[in-house]
């Protein structure tokens, strides 16, 4: 096993990609419409909320999938 005592491991220093700034900007959920809340508010806010929600999921499925490109 000598031909395996002479091996040397060479490291390569790749740059980093930075992730887009677009895929890490704050997920602000709607503000409530008007006080008091009332029940037609409240279910209009909440397609609002929804909205909000699938576009962070959207953000995080983006960076997930930036990370599976650059990361490999």
């Amino acid at each position: 096993m000598t031909a395996c005592s002479a091996t040397t491991t060479t490291f390569v220093k790749v740059p980093a990609t930075p992730i887009p700034v677009s895929l890490l900007a704050f997920c602000q959920p709607s503000a409530p419409p008007n006080n008091p809340l009332t029940f037609g508010d409240a279910v209009l806010w909440n397609e609002l909320l929804l909205t909000d929600l699938e576009n962070c999921n959207t953000q995080l499925d983006g960076i997930r999938q930036f990370e599976e490109l650059h990361l490999k």
